[in-house]
């Protein structure tokens, strides 16, 4: 689920690993904290605009609104 590295010889090979979120094209991690589980949290966008989500989803929920003070940077719209 989410972005992903894969073999180039795929179908042959199916290996994967996960894409760690700090390599993601969009994703801004900002310097707050997750009250629930103090990992770092993310701008992520969704139908109503930008919010707030924890690095560990999907173990942890946790979201928030984006405070005033935050320069949120939108991500360029995919090609």
């Amino acid at each position: 689920r989410g972005k992903f590295l894969a073999c180039s010889a795929f179908p042959k090979c199916r290996n994967t690993k996960p894409l760690p979120d700090a390599e993601v094209p969009g994703v801004q991690v900002t310097k707050i904290i997750c009250e629930k589980c103090g990992r770092p949290m993310q701008v992520r966008f969704g139908r109503r605009g930008p919010f707030l989500a924890c690095a560990g989803y999907p173990k942890c929920k946790a979201c928030a609104d984006v405070p005033d003070d935050l320069e949120v940077k939108v991500p360029d719209p995919p090609a």
